[in-house]
């Protein structure tokens, strides 16, 4: 099932603040020297002061400089991006150990199939007899309460019992089912049976896996792979299609960790690393949320996917199991705040500036971690977003988001905060499952994305509210994308959803008015990545395919090159002279996880590491 954009963007588009000549971070330079937080220097995806970059790349893209040690990406670790600061790169990674130690996963394995409705001793001939019955249009309807079979904890008899009770034109289906069978054969599967026609509704029974899937994944037992990748490879070389695990497989058959990394920026050596187990009632709750087709289920597939922020010497991370200080220098914790949103973790990245920690919601003193504020009682704070900076007359402001919404779960709640005292200013009331997100800051003005109707929309930001300057996009011409501000224009990688073919459109900054739209594109969907500016050069992570959809498992084509993942383009980013593309490479980006741009030097996050291209002009 596609899932839809809407549902997803939130976590991906994590930290825009303030574009061209704004603010910037206290402790870092504006210019390109460093990308020391998710968005970089100013939050925003722009490299002020970018030294001369290649005008193209050959079709093996720019000079590789080097790779770091195994880092675990995607669904073994998460998607966060890779910051630069100091002479030295930091990623957070939301690490999945294998349970026996050691690179190597295990993801199918007997228990695992036999929890997925495998039985390693039922005759072919039964089993089709079973499998027939359980999907026949005779089959009952019911409701959507079957017991949670895949999730974390085996059903018990009781929660089965109920959920026939509830049903008992099921229960008189199976049980006239069961008496066609042979007494020998009731004796030893009877139970698994019960099971197994609890396993799903009739309307969807493709949420339990088809006896003939379950014997294709049998072949895969005790199968070794280093990453999600090679997983999703040897299941679609097996089943000829894409084809995804559950979510809860993976966390089966590992160990959640939060796992910060620091590597010397010249060589890609690690510096220090600091690792620590997460709290296993996070663990039991994060996958408890359920996999991609719910908005916080994301959360669950991927793990805690966020970006590290540097400030004064020190690197913040937001984990799972909370907001972590280190030292740069050797990494020594300084100091550690729990999650206090429902005590649960998020993929938003943090907010540090005049002294001021922010994260989901709440505000610590960046020095010593002591609460100064929390503002989480009314909802903000509680989403993936991660809130852009305002500054204005002396003052910072965070521009913090709301997941108020019991009846969908999005944000449909947005307003400013004072930064020192978590003073509500304003808030702005969206439409009923409206999701507000990618806000980026320019001076006293503000885009976002909404996804009801489809539009990117500027305010002008005041200390009593934001006004609606402008509108691009409707529903027959939709904006689903992402964008970056440059020289009095606005660059968006645009299209209906992550499964249409791609456009970019250049924007007036001040009017909104379009100056070009591209064709679209004919080899990638819609990225939801947020692009990257430096020397008016526009680099995008892009999908490799219209059918490739962000968690895409498998084409042939990539089983052959053993790449998996994004590519990466290189625009011209001018108003003049419409879209030229300069360049195209495909290292396999892990999905989601945005570009850092730092003195020439691109550092990307691919799917078992860190790489260093070097972009300068000789």
């Amino acid at each position: 099932m596609k899932t839809p954009l809407k549902c997803i963007a939130p976590f991906i588009t994590l930290l825009f603040a303030a574009a061209g000549h704004g603010c910037t971070t206290e402790g870092s330079p504006s210019g390109g020297g460093d990308w020391p937080q998710y968005r970089g220097p100013n939050r925003d995806g722009v490299v002020l002061n970018s030294p001369k970059l290649l005008d193209s790349w050959p079709k093996e893209g720019p000079p590789l400089v080097w790779t770091s040690e195994f880092i675990p990406s995607y669904a073994c670790g998460g998607v966060g991006n890779p910051v630069v600061a100091d002479g030295k790169v930091f990623l957070y990674s939301n690490r999945k150990e294998p349970l026996d130690g050691g690179q190597k996963y295990k993801f199918v394995t007997t228990q695992s199939l036999i929890d997925m409705g495998w039985n390693p001793d039922l005759p072919d001939a039964l089993a089709k007899k079973i499998e027939e019955a359980r999907v026949a249009p005779a089959r009952p309807p019911t409701d959507r309460s079957a017991p949670p079979w895949n999730a974390v904890d085996k059903p018990t008899e009781a929660q089965l019992d109920a959920f026939l009770a509830k049903n008992p034109e099921l229960d008189k289906y199976l049980k006239d089912f069961i008496a066609t069978l042979e007494p020998s054969d009731v004796k030893k599967f009877g139970a698994y049976i019960k099971r197994r026609f609890c396993m799903c509704t009739k309307d969807n029974y493709e949420s339990a896996y088809s006896w003939d899937k379950l014997v294709k994944l049998s072949t895969l037992r005790d199968w070794e792979c280093e990453s999600d990748f090679e997983m999703r490879v040897k299941l679609g070389q097996t089943f000829g299609v894409d084809e995804n695990l559950n979510c809860v497989r993976i966390y089966r058959a590992t160990t959640l960790h939060d796992t910060v990394y620091c590597l010397d920026a010249k060589t890609g050596k690690t510096i220090w690393k600091k690792d620590f187990p997460v709290d296993e009632a996070i663990v039991k709750a994060v996958r408890h949320l359920g996999d991609w087709g719910t908005f916080i289920g994301y959360l669950g597939a991927l793990g805690v996917s966020s970006t590290p922020a540097i400030w004064k010497e020190k690197c913040y991370v937001a984990g799972a199991n909370g907001l972590y200080c280190f030292s740069i220098k050797d990494g020594a914790l300084l100091w550690q705040a729990k999650s206090n949103v429902n005590g649960l973790p998020s993929h938003a990245s943090p907010l540090v500036a005049g002294g001021i920690a922010y994260h989901q919601g709440s505000a610590y003193n960046a020095e010593d971690g002591k609460l100064i504020w929390s503002q989480t009682q009314d909802g903000w704070g509680v989403n993936f977003e991660s809130p852009p900076l305002w500054s204005s007359g002396g003052k910072n402001y965070v521009i913090a988001f709301c997941g108020c919404s019991k009846q969908r779960g999005w944000v449909n709640k947005w307003g400013c905060l004072d930064m020192e005292t978590g003073k509500i200013l304003w808030h702005l009331e969206g439409v009923r499952g409206e999701c507000i997100y990618n806000p980026t800051v320019n001076g006293d003005t503000l885009w976002t994305y909404s996804a009801e109707p489809n539009v990117v929309r500027k305010y002008k930001l005041s200390t009593a509210g934001a006004e609606l300057l402008w509108t691009y996009g409707d529903r027959k011409n939709p904006i689903a994308g992402n964008w970056v501000p440059w020289q009095n224009h606005l660059y968006i990688l645009a299209g209906a959803d992550r499964y249409s073919p791609a456009h970019v459109d250049c924007l007036n900054l001040e009017t909104g008015a379009s100056k070009w739209k591209s064709a679209t594109y004919t080899d990638c969907g819609v990225s939801i990545v947020p692009p990257v500016v430096a020397d008016g050069k526009m680099f995008n992570s892009i999908c490799r395919g219209n059918d490739h959809a962000t968690r895409s498992a498998w084409r042939p084509e990539d089983a052959a090159s053993g790449v998996y993942g994004y590519a990466l383009e290189m625009v011209r980013a001018s108003p003049e002279g419409g879209y030229v593309r300069l360049g195209k490479f495909s290292p396999g980006i892990c999905n989601f996880s945005s570009p850092a741009l730092a003195g020439g030097m691109l550092y990307l996050r691919l799917d078992k590491c860190v790489a260093c291209y070097d972009l300068r002009a000789k």
